[in-house]
């Protein structure tokens, strides 16, 4: 979850997000832990929203790719960037066509009509097929999060969110410097009204400079 979006969703071979017990999909668990070898590219943040402590990743087929240093098993090879691992990776593979043995990822289905009252089962569908190129949604920690982890975001969407440190309050001036700086697509936040409530004087400075992000407050 926390790095959702980095990879395009819409890539043919992507599989879904792992997260432990709360993968999305769920076969994305068995795929990742009985895989031959596993490459971490980055370190992997074993935390509450990021992993639900719940992370099965053998030592024994693991290997871990950080930014200046490589850890195989107990043995720590320092000095080594990560782009220069990565371009020679990438020459020496070969293109793969096919596809993991899990199941492609698909968007959550539709569920309520138009005269059910609005609640996260409803909401969440449709502001998944509302997602087009260049959008980037924020997301509030809390429930938000939870909810944004299973949905499949369309090619060239980015998502923000607090998953390491879970800061209620966050997502609403985080909307307003994306808003900002994003002049390509539309800022969309997503927060519950506990949350905005913390932060919500953003929202005059929004007006101040004429940022019109979409903002979703769900109670």
């Amino acid at each position: 979850p926390n790095d959702k979006s980095i990879i395009s969703e819409a890539h043919p071979n992507f599989l879904g997000l792992y997260n432990g017990v709360s993968s999305m999909p769920a076969s994305v668990k068995k795929t990742v832990e009985d895989a031959d070898l596993i490459l971490e590219l980055g370190g992997l943040v074993r935390a509450d929203s990021n992993t639900m402590w719940s992370d099965v990743l053998p030592p024994d087929r693991l290997i871990s790719l950080y930014d200046h240093w490589v850890q195989i098993g107990s043995s720590i090879f320092s000095y080594v960037a990560l782009e220069d691992i990565l371009d020679a990776l990438i020459a020496q593979t070969p293109v793969f066509n096919g596809r993991g043995q899990a199941p492609a990822p698909a968007l959550l289905p539709m569920t309520g009509n138009t005269t059910d009252p609005t609640n996260s089962a409803v909401f969440y569908p449709r502001l998944q097929r509302m997602l087009k190129k260049g959008d980037v949604v924020v997301i509030e920690t809390g429930t938000c999060m939870m909810h944004i982890n299973p949905m499949l975001l369309p090619a060239d969407v980015g998502s923000e969110s607090q998953t390491l440190w879970g800061s209620i309050g966050w997502a609403t001036p985080a909307a307003l410097g994306i808003a900002m700086a994003n002049r390509t697509g539309r800022t969309i936040l997503v927060t519950g009204d506990g949350s905005h409530q913390l932060t919500m004087n953003e929202i005059g400075v929004m007006g101040r400079y004429g940022i019109k992000p979409i903002i979703f407050v769900l109670n």
